[in-house]
């Protein structure tokens, strides 16, 4: 672990991403920053956005970029020193890519083969009204 102005970064930093943004989490260190990049690693507390400074060995970023990779750097800082960086790196897919890949009811029955067969029933239907009306006049909603 490179040490700079006598303070260790923090140590196991990672990024976990899901649907509602990225959680970050690390140890080692009693104050930290974190910085947010999009295009790549911040590489000082003012090489990004710092979305948190404080005590606590976790924070969530809700504010991440779907569909983008997020880069992440955490610093330890004490007495206004502060450490060499730790990375971690998240991908949020986008709300499109989660969608489900097949609409399915309740049953587990794909819609859409019942779609398919209602239509092919209608046309059916129709086939026989209409072969029905050259012969005899049929009677639609009461008409004569």
């Amino acid at each position: 672990m490179l040490k700079e102005n006598g303070l260790a970064p923090p140590s196991d930093f990672r990024a976990i991403a899901n649907e509602s943004g990225v959680l970050l989490e690390w140890k080692g260190v009693k104050n930290a920053i974190l910085v947010k990049g999009i295009s790549r690693y911040p590489e000082t507390p003012s090489d990004g956005e710092i979305i948190y400074e404080g005590s606590e060995n976790s924070f969530f970023d809700e504010d991440a970029v779907f569909g983008a990779d997020m880069y992440y750097t955490a610093f330890a800082i004490e007495n206004g020193k502060v450490s060499k960086g730790a990375r971690a790196k998240a991908l949020i897919e986008t709300k499109a890519s989660k969608a489900p890949k097949k609409v399915s009811g309740e049953s587990g029955i794909d819609y859409l083969p019942a779609v398919i067969i209602a239509i092919a029933a209608i046309a059916i239907a129709a086939y026989i009204l209409h072969k029905r009306g050259k012969k005899k006049k049929l009677r639609i909603f009461g008409k004569k």
